[in-house]
């Protein structure tokens, strides 16, 4: 059995894609906000100090650079995905969409009754 993707509803990727960008973006900005601390460390660390006043230190910077890219990211791969879905529209209203071929199964529960005991009739 074959169906054609025509359109996408854009409200339900966009819903979709804002959430899965959240939490990968949050996962992102914890390892970018760590590797920034860790080159704080190392900068200090190794004589770099004229270059230690330029460096994001201490616990609120930490949790700015995390917000901040978390809501960053999230907002810029929301706002690729809803252009994404406007042009696939567009095309495909124009060329026709995806062809996807999907089967059909029985998903009624089977109910297996036990054999009964010639000895209880």
């Amino acid at each position: 059995m074959q169906h054609e993707i025509k359109r996408f509803n854009l409200w339900s990727v966009v819903k979709i894609v804002f959430i899965i960008s959240l939490l990968v973006g949050f996962v992102f900005s914890l390892i970018y906000a760590g590797l920034l601390q860790m080159m704080t460390l190392l900068t200090s660390n190794f004589g770099g100090e004229d270059f230690v006043h330029m460096m994001p230190t201490g616990a609120s910077m930490f949790f700015i650079v995390v917000v901040f890219f978390t809501i960053a990211f999230a907002v810029f791969y929301t706002i690729f995905a809803a252009f994404a879905v406007v042009l696939y529209n567009i095309i495909a209203g124009w060329a026709g969409g995806i062809v996807v071929e999907l089967d059909q199964k029985n998903m009624s529960p089977q109910i297996e009754t036990a054999p009964q005991d010639e000895t209880t009739n």
